[in-house]
């Protein structure tokens, strides 16, 4: 029976070994990646990139974004905003507080280092 139980060990550690070894590669694969993705100019392409990169977007970049939208997704809700209108604002406010969160972490920085 304890051999038994060796053996079930073995090939446990066996597995964990092989599964880490894959997983290394898959993570020296990512090193090799590039830094900085948004200067991608694939990223650039897609129309509403400043979205995916969670920036404050103007009223410019919003209204040529709603002119892609079909009129039912235009349509007025009961507190007389546009779904848009409310996806931008909850947007604008997460990029908001991800800016103020970096620029408190700089600022930190700064204190500690002077």
């Amino acid at each position: 029976m304890d051999g038994e139980m060796y053996e079930n060990e073995l090939d446990t550690e066996e597995a964990d070994a092989i599964a880490k070894s894959e997983l290394q590669k898959l993570q020296d694969d990512r090193k090799t990646l590039p830094v900085y993705p948004y200067r991608e100019q694939l990223l650039e392409a897609i129309n509403n990139h400043q979205v995916y990169l969670e920036r404050i977007l103007r009223k410019p970049e919003i209204n040529a974004f709603s002119e892609e939208l079909k009129a039912h997704q235009k349509a007025l809700l009961p507190d007389n905003f546009t779904v848009l209108d409310r996806a931008m604002i909850e947007h604008n406010l997460l990029s908001a507080s991800k800016l103020y969160t970096n620029i408190r972490f700089l600022m930190k920085h700064e204190i500690c280092y002077k």
